[in-house]
């Protein structure tokens, strides 16, 4: 603990920042990029090059597809991949009674950004041409 960065609690560009002794504006610049970028900068950076040329060279980086979320914020992304699973990504996920079904179509996008292989299943407590006529959005969800 002595040899960590003073305060209190750190996210991942801090730490990476106290460990390399970068600037401020280091900082700043890697705690902006998406999850994709921030992973490729932390693989890749060694002091050999600056944190600047890796951030514009990550922004064209390949994505493989086994990164979770990876346009989402590096950093929420980071610190929720550092946090306990309080869901199954096995298991499936039932929604009863959403009205127009926005809930569970965000709730099947964020679970399959998380690479989640379980299904999720929705109702609705009224009939198509009643939410048609209450939701004009209903055909999209």
């Amino acid at each position: 603990e002595r040899q960590g960065p003073p305060g209190g609690p750190l996210d991942a560009v801090a730490a990476f920042g106290h460990r390399w002794h970068l600037p401020a504006a280091d900082d700043d610049a890697l705690a902006k990029l998406d999850h994709k970028s921030l992973r490729y900068v932390f693989r890749e950076f060694d002091k050999s090059r600056p944190v600047s040329d890796l951030c514009e060279e990550a922004a064209g980086a390949f994505d493989d597809g086994e990164l979770a979320a990876p346009d989402k914020p590096g950093l929420h992304v980071m610190g929720r991949s550092m946090c306990l699973e309080l869901i199954d990504p096995f298991g499936d996920a039932l929604v009863l009674g959403d009205a127009n079904l926005t809930f569970s179509l965000q709730l099947s996008e964020h679970r399959r950004s998380l690479h989640h292989t379980g299904r999720t299943v929705a109702t609705t407590f009224e009939k198509l041409d009643t939410l048609r006529e209450r939701y004009k959005e209903i055909d999209e969800t």
